[in-house]
């Protein structure tokens, strides 16, 4: 049985939340979000299926013309990779499989946030001019600041924040999005979400 470590409580401090961890909840203010579906997740070599985290990147390869994604930048020979989108947290696929319940894998189908505000709580957060990401992922609250940027690996698909517009890990990552909220009730950050930042 796989297990996650969490413990529900009615003395924890977020009671039947599993703590401050969950990231990709889209913010639907006067549907003012678009977001697409995808037909295939796959690995960057795109020879098998992929899983990504709720929160994270995927990517297109535009020599295809086509709807599949990557959990990181496609490598075929001849590919083009192209930032597809945000993987949204989906109510239904979390509360289907608990043991799992952060992740989309291949047999799923979830939604790509192309533009919207978005919510994360548990994250990569770099210091200026970054050599790599942190070995672990830190509540967003208490070490991003608000205009700190958000950037996608272009290795991984893993959604990293950072000071600036040039302090990514790699020239290959895509800058997506900026914080633009802080929220003190729940230790979350609020991150907008466009094409006018990563097109």
């Amino acid at each position: 049985m796989i297990q996650n470590g969490k413990t529900l409580s009615m003395n924890g401090e977020a009671i039947w939340k599993g703590t401050y961890t969950h990231n990709g909840t889209l913010l639907k203010m006067h549907e003012n979000c678009y977001t697409i579906g995808y037909s295939a997740l796959l690995a960057p070599n795109g020879a098998s299926n992929g899983t990504v985290g709720f929160g994270d990147g995927v990517f297109y390869n535009a020599a295809e013309k086509d709807n599949k994604v990557y959990v990181g930048a496609p490598t075929a020979s001849g590919a083009t990779p192209v930032f597809a989108g945000i993987v949204a947290r989906e109510p239904g696929i979390a509360s289907g499989y608990p043991a799992i319940n952060d992740e989309v894998t291949s047999f799923q189908k979830g939604l790509l946030i192309k533009e919207g505000y978005v919510v994360y709580k548990n994250a990569y957060v770099c210091a200026a001019s970054p050599s790599a990401l942190p070995s672990a992922k830190s509540n967003t609250y208490d070490n991003a600041k608000i205009g700190y940027q958000m950037f996608v690996s272009a290795s991984n698909g893993a959604v990293y924040f950072a000071p600036t517009a040039s302090d990514k890990v790699a020239n290959a990552d895509v800058a997506v999005g900026k914080v633009v909220e802080l929220n003190p009730d729940d230790k979350s950050v609020t991150v907008y979400i466009s094409p006018a930042i990563y097109a």
